[in-house]
């Protein structure tokens, strides 16, 4: 067995050489499981997956799954559609790529309904309620 001081040394020589698998982010998260593997420690990650996600939505905010995957603009389904792409890319650590995959919709629209839902949080008291209810639902801690 290699004494600690070996150990940290080949650690820091492979934190250096990959900084974002260092920073103890997953190297790939399956979007049907949610599985990432933390490579700093080899632990699981566990995350919610995109379904989880899909379900605490159409909780929260009482629509359809039709209305969820839908072109709809009326403003439930559409903060719904928003707060699902700002779930899964801030708390479930998908791409926009990924996200978008998962609500059928381009990684562009998840960016910008990312950005959207942040703004939004900030000013206003409802939707910080609905995402904190969509964590609670999922027993994610805030």
């Amino acid at each position: 067995m290699p004494d600690q001081a070996v150990f940290e040394e080949l650690r820091a020589e492979f934190n250096e050489a990959l900084p974002s698998l260092a920073r103890g982010e997953p190297d790939r998260t399956d979007l049907m499981t949610g599985q990432g593997l933390n490579i700093d420690w080899g632990l699981p990650v566990n995350r919610p997956t995109a379904s989880v996600v899909r379900a605490a939505i159409l909780e929260v905010y009482g629509i359809s799954p039709a209305e969820y995957y839908s072109q709809s603009r009326e403003p439930v389904a559409l903060e719904a559609r928003r707060m699902a792409a700002y779930v899964l890319c801030t708390v479930c650590k998908l791409s926009s790529a990924k996200a978008g995959q998962a609500l059928r919709r381009d990684h562009t629209t998840v960016l910008h309904s990312c950005n959207k839902i942040a703004h939004m949080r900030q000013r206003s008291r409802e939707v910080e309620a609905h995402f904190k209810r969509v964590l609670k639902i999922m027993n994610v801690p805030e």
